[in-house]
């Protein structure tokens, strides 16, 4: 297995466990995609260089609806789903989930700069919505 398949392998690994975790959370989210329209809470979607290279594993973005739309909005569903990165899993918009979303989402970014580390992926923390600006 080539390094960026074990890392990609950890990552899922990973954000199956944090779904576990998380499964408490679920019953406050609507599934509206209100938060992949990034301009209806003011927030930006950060990941990690090997968050990224997973998401880009869900194919090709869909056309933006704007600069501040996720391109894996798609019919009011996320497109990415099982690839989405840790800010997607852990954003909430209503109650007690938001902070624990926060809390989760801290633990597990430390987590992510870990298997980045041992695996030898440059730590290149960056907004989502920039993914066409890198070179890969």
């Amino acid at each position: 297995m080539t390094p960026n398949a074990d890392a990609h392998r950890l990552l899922l690994d990973l954000y199956a466990e944090l779904d576990a975790e998380l499964a408490e959370l679920q019953a406050s989210c609507r599934a509206c995609g209100t938060c992949c329209d990034f301009s209806t809470h003011g927030s930006v979607l950060f990941a990690s260089r090997l968050e990224r290279d997973v998401l880009a594993t869900a194919g090709e973005a869909s056309t933006r609806g704007g600069d501040l739309v996720c391109p894996y909005l798609a019919g009011g569903k996320c497109s990415a789903r099982e690839v989405r990165p840790l800010g997607c899993r852990t954003h909430y918009c209503r109650g007690d989930a938001v902070e624990r979303g926060r809390e989760l989402y801290e633990k597990y970014r430390a987590r992510v700069a870990e298997i980045s580390r041992r695996c030898g992926i440059e730590w290149d923390y960056r907004p989502v919505l920039d993914y066409g600006e890198e070179q890969t």
